[in-house]
């Protein structure tokens, strides 16, 4: 999740994406759908996702579909990815 977090974050400062109180549960609750979708032979739908997120079940979708533009499509962490997340994080 960190990683795609930090994947949109990186990618699009430049367009005004930045984390804040106002979108941060936004994010993390996307980044937890797309990182369950890529490991979890079954997810949750996105309708058990929006419900537990606290939004509407097209928010969510539209949350999604953007997100997934925006990481053009790369949803997938390399373990080199990981590691280096899991580093920069240690030594925060």
């Amino acid at each position: 999740m960190v990683v795609l977090i930090d994947r949109l974050l990186l990618n699009h400062a430049s367009r005004g994406l930045h984390l804040c109180v106002s979108n941060a549960h936004r994010l993390l609750l996307v980044a937890a759908l797309l990182a369950s979708k890529v490991l979890d032979d079954e997810s949750y739908n996105n309708s058990y996702w929006a419900r537990v997120g606290g939004v509407s079940l097209s928010h969510l979708n539209d949350l999604e579909v953007l997100a997934c533009e925006l990481l053009e499509f790369r949803v997938s962490v390399s373990a080199e990815e990981l590691q280096l997340t899991r580093t920069t994080l240690l030594t925060m």
